[in-house]
């Protein structure tokens, strides 16, 4: 399954979701648009991620896709290019069918000073709930795909967070 994003997707594909629109004290906010770039077409994750004191803040974009088998054979392929100077470390979100919404696998990647594709095997996500690893939740593979995206969040670790605004042209992501 390949989601060409050269080409602008229907409204009902995509979802931008922030800690503004889940929670009434978020500050952080973005959008995923279509840029029509005549030699370059793509879309640009853009933003601004303002944690709260805890650390919490995120923007994600989610694409719906036609569900999608996951197997050990499984990779994930992201074709991204950062804004000059954006040095914030960037997750791949995937949530399958049948699992709590506020679920997503992730899998974290800090993108270089040029367009590069990344790619991830199924055993590459890890079960995420608001910032938190889950023990107890199964693994992706067996499970079909429903939406796949790309996050970015104010905080990485205990002592580890991400303010500012950032931006990030997507090209194309591909679950194969």
């Amino acid at each position: 399954m390949n989601i060409d994003l050269s080409l602008p997707l229907s409204d009902e594909q995509v979802e931008v979701l922030t800690d503004a629109s889940e929670r009434e004290l978020g500050k952080s906010g973005g959008g995923f648009f279509f840029q029509n770039n005549i030699r370059n077409p793509h879309y640009l994750f853009i933003g601004h991620i303002d944690p709260q004191p805890n650390g919490a803040g995120f923007v994600s974009a989610w694409i719906s896709i036609d569900t999608q088998w996951i197997s050990d054979n499984t990779f994930v392929k992201i074709d991204v290019e950062p804004a000059p100077g954006d040095d914030f470390q960037y997750q791949v979100i995937l949530q399958p069918e049948g699992v709590d919404k506020e679920i997503s696998y992730i899998a974290s990647f800090n993108p270089s000073n040029q367009k590069h594709l990344y790619q991830f095997s199924v055993n590459d996500f890890i079960p995420n709930y608001r910032g938190r690893v889950l023990t107890d939740v199964p693994k992706l593979k067996g499970n079909r795909l429903k939406k796949v995206g790309v996050r970015v969040v104010g905080r990485l670790g205990d002592d580890t967070f991400q303010k500012g605004p950032f931006a990030l042209k997507l090209y194309q992501i591909s679950v194969e």
